[in-house]
């Protein structure tokens, strides 16, 4: 006989859920911080940070793998209901020990030493963009800037750093393009492209290997083998999906923290220092991936809660960010937080190793459109979210107004 469940029907899709979610958990950490809910075939739910963190440390309870199963369906992986591709996406879909050869390879791209040779182009690159959109007074942060994770990612590949927005923009129209549109099946075609010329720079990469990213991915081993191209395709594709539009949306709501707290953007524009920190503090408020996914291997316990081998649990990044047993006041926006202990970029084996390159373009990002525009202003009543089906947190639409210092313009 299967025990009462604790019940919380939450709909992680929904319009409401989107709209409301802070509250939303805010209410179950103290009165269903574990619950059951019936949407999307059934998974539970997880509010507060401890038990999150808790399974996202446990990769041999809590499995990040999708499966097929017999009928021919899939289940698992990284979202909840489970993506009915048959393309994993490497390596957030497959658990260690197979993850790890994937993960390794890639962690040397984008360690901090790594990215100190593309600090200065990546710089160069964001001052060009702020040229060329100063004399209209405005720019949009996801059709221009937004351009900028996909520009990192070609230095990364050691491509044409000209195909940035090739690279960048059918990631964003998957976030930002309402479906069964035009636009939408053109961007459809255009991720069609990206995706052969990827598998191509792969394939070319094996045959002729050389002192770059990809060829070191590709002459990878995993027991004495190589690992297979469709795996090596699948990291990168898996590497720019979670690099472009959460970095955008990540700036997004960093800009958005700035432009509505003066006391913290006088700070910033005083002492750029504490950019870093203030960055950290915005994407604990204002995660762009609200919730995790995971599936249980075994029978378990949490929190007293009995929960069943092949069921779903989704953990809210969001939730966990705000809970005061571990960020004391924690709606508030404290730049001095002491610690980086939010979950904004998971937790264990899967946690984002792109994160010190997400990092440094949101540090340069801010540092240069604070020092040629402080008095930078969000034209809110212009900003869209994005479409419903989205995964990510984030704007459609997010324009903002470049006021130039008074000294500048008088030059």
């Amino acid at each position: 006989m299967t025990p009462t469940r604790p019940t919380c029907p939450v709909d992680h899709h929904s319009a409401d859920y989107i709209a409301n979610a802070q509250e939303t958990h805010a209410r179950l950490r103290e009165e269903c911080p574990v619950g059951w809910s019936d949407e999307h075939g059934g998974f539970w739910v997880l509010s507060r940070y401890r038990e999150i963190k808790d399974a996202l440390k446990r990769p041999e309870l809590f499995s990040s793998a999708r499966i097929q199963r017999e009928d021919g369906t899939w289940d698992g992986g990284a979202a909840v209901p489970a993506n009915q591709s048959s393309t994993l996406l490497y390596p957030l879909e497959i658990d260690p020990p197979e993850s790890s050869p994937y993960r390794a390879a890639i962690a040397k791209w984008m360690s901090r030493s790594a990215l100190e040779q593309h600090r200065e182009p990546l710089t160069a690159y964001i001052n060009a963009t702020l040229d060329r959109v100063e004399p209209t007074g405005r720019m949009d942060i996801v059709t221009e800037i937004g351009m900028m994770p996909g520009y990192m990612v070609a230095l990364l590949l050691g491509i044409d750093p000209e195909l940035a927005p090739r690279i960048a923009w059918p990631f964003n129209a998957m976030d930002v393009l309402e479906r069964d549109t035009p636009e939408f099946a053109e961007a459809q075609e255009q991720m069609g492209w990206l995706v052969g010329f990827l598998a191509e720079l792969c394939r070319s990469r094996r045959e002729n290997p050389g002192d770059d990213n990809v060829s070191a991915l590709v002459m990878t081993e995993f027991d004495g083998e190589p690992l297979p191209l469709s795996g090596c395709l699948s990291t990168i594709m898996t590497v720019i999906g979670g690099g472009v539009a959460t970095t955008t949306a990540a700036l997004e709501h960093c800009l958005g923290v700035i432009d509505s707290h003066p006391e913290i953007r006088a700070r910033l524009i005083a002492d750029p220092s504490l950019i870093p920190q203030a960055v950290e503090e915005a994407i604990r408020i204002h995660p762009p991936v609200l919730q995790v996914a995971r599936r249980l291997l075994e029978d378990t316990t949490v929190d007293g809660v009995q929960m069943f081998a092949g069921e779903r649990v989704l953990g809210s990044v969001l939730s966990a960010n705000h809970d005061s047993s571990v960020f004391p006041n924690p709606e508030a926006i404290d730049i001095d937080r002491p610690v980086k202990s939010h979950l904004t970029f998971g937790f264990g084996v899967h946690r984002c190793v792109g994160i010190e390159v997400a990092r440094m373009e949101l540090n340069l990002m801010i540092g240069s459109l604070l020092k040629r525009f402080p008095d930078f202003r969000v034209v809110r009543e212009e900003c869209r979210r994005f479409v419903g089906e989205s995964h990510n947190n984030g704007y459609s639409v997010f324009p903002i107004e470049l006021a130039p210092k008074m000294a500048a313009a008088a030059v």
